[in-house]
């Protein structure tokens, strides 16, 4: 208990993005993750190389369109409580 009571409170929590509008974007940034992710966390090629490539392609995929949504949503999330 006295732990808990000590524990500090996380003032994110409770907020749930809703993708629903970005369906496409979030699909592609899917399928970008699983082509690049197992490749960069196992070491396998040169990180100087492939993460300006995921990079790109996660810009090519709307992850800024979709960072833009969840900011949008999170500040009105915000400005309610």
């Amino acid at each position: 208990e006295a732990f808990n009571a000590e524990s500090e409170i996380v003032p994110d929590l409770g907020f749930n993005f809703d993708s629903s509008s970005l369906k496409t974007e979030v699909s592609a940034i899917k399928n970008v993750e699983t082509e690049f992710r197992p490749i960069l966390e196992t070491g396998s090629v040169d990180p100087d190389e492939f993460v300006p490539k995921f990079k790109e392609k996660l810009q090519a995929a709307g992850i800024d369109k979709v960072l833009e949504e969840m900011n949008k949503q999170y500040e009105a999330w915000k400005a309610a409580k």
